[in-house]
């Protein structure tokens, strides 16, 4: 199941990422731009008032992951209103901003408190006496790891943050007793065959499962659970494994 801002997400990672101002580029300005409009909108119109073609905006979208134009439409629909519903249009004035900076302090602070000191030295451990460190989760996920991959692999190790399904899966399969793997999930959603991978009978390597989720439907899946916050959030998910990253990036 996609996260519902999954589609705008991507599309700023295409703009984000881009070298130049490429055909992909350009399609996933064009199809932001619109995006509060996409569910009136059709492949051709979209295609003759940018100045693109449709077989490339259909290569686009299956290179997001899309099988159609209308998987991607209905998608992008459901992300920009998930974007509207849960962020004000217009912006917070002075008081209202400190008194969020107020709330959001005492977050991080309880957050952080709630950390099993036990749990974060065992997580230390794991990653002095492993070689071979395999992290998988979502691409946001895998982006707030890539400090902390950057200074294990400075340390000598083979460190790889892996977003892509099909590869993670195939990195389940893989393992051998000498690999660490480390999941990172902010919530009850996961993969369906990365679900059906940890189930299998063949098991390898040291299984870690990070997450915010007391009640995340795979932690008997694997050797150890590390709660990095409490919440049911997933945004502020994020925000507790950007701490707990970090944490751990000062202690290597």
């Amino acid at each position: 199941m996609r996260h519902p801002g999954y589609a705008i997400y991507k599309l700023t990672s295409v703009i984000n990422s881009g070298e130049t101002e490429n055909s992909d580029t350009i399609i996933a300005k064009a199809l932001l731009s619109i995006r509060d409009e996409i569910e009136g909108r059709s492949m051709d119109d979209i295609a003759a008032e940018f100045f693109v073609s449709q077989a490339g905006i259909s290569r686009f979208i299956r290179k997001l992951g899309y099988k159609n134009f209308n998987e991607f439409k209905s998608d992008l629909q459901a992300s920009a209103f998930h974007m509207r519903t849960r962020t004000p249009v217009i912006g917070k004035d002075y008081e209202s901003a400190s008194e969020d900076l107020y709330e959001e302090m005492k977050r991080v602070t309880e957050g952080i408190r709630t950390l099993n000191r036990k749990d974060v030295l065992k997580t230390f451990e794991g990653l002095k006496k492993y070689k071979n460190i395999y992290f998988i989760g979502s691409e946001l996920s895998m982006n707030i790891l890539r400090l902390l991959q950057l200074k294990l692999i400075s340390q000598g190790k083979n460190v790889y943050t892996i977003c892509k399904e099909r590869y993670q899966a195939e990195t389940l399969n893989k393992l051998t007793d000498d690999d660490l793997l480390i999941a990172v999930s902010m919530g009850q959603r996961w993969y369906v065959s990365i679900a059906d991978e940890l189930k299998s009978k063949k098991r390898h390597g040291r299984r870690i499962l990070w997450t915010v989720s007391e009640d995340h439907q795979d932690r008997d899946q694997f050797d150890r659970v590390i709660m990095i916050g409490h919440t049911d959030d997933p945004n502020i998910g994020y925000h507790y494994l950007m701490q707990f990253a970090m944490i751990l990036y000062q202690m290597m």
